[in-house]
C-alpha cells in the first residue's frame, strides 16, 4: 500500500525530494532551464519535478537524502561535487 502522503508521479514526469542533514550547495536544472541554486540547511527539505530530466548538481551529497520519484537512492559518501540526471534523456 501507498503512504496517504506519497506523491505518485505521472507517467512521463520525475520528481526529486532532497531532504538535508547537514549542508548541502545545489544547482537543479529542468533540462537547460535553472530552477534552483542555492543552499539547503539541516533539516531543509525541497522538491522537483520536470516532465523531461532533472539535472542535479550537489556540493554535499552525503548530507542529503536523494527521493526518486518515491524511491529513497543509496546514500553516497563523498566531499567530491556530484551531478545527477533524473528522468528522460533525449
Amino acid at each position: 500500500s501507498v503512504p496517504a502522503n506519497a506523491v505518485v508521479p505521472v507517467k512521463g514526469e520525475v520528481q526529486v525530494a532532497i531532504e538535508s542533514k547537514g549542508q548541502c550547495w545545489l544547482q537543479v536544472f529542468d533540462g537547460q532551464k535553472k530552477l534552483y541554486e542555492g543552499t539547503l540547511g539541516k533539516g531543509q527539505k525541497t522538491s522537483f519535478i520536470s516532465k523531461t530530466n532533472l539535472t542535479i548538481v550537489y556540493g554535499n551529497i552525503k548530507d542529503v537524502t536523494i527521493t526518486v520519484n518515491g524511491q529513497e537512492e543509496a546514500p553516497l559518501n563523498t566531499n567530491q561535487v556530484v551531478t545527477r540526471t533524473y528522468g528522460e534523456v533525449h
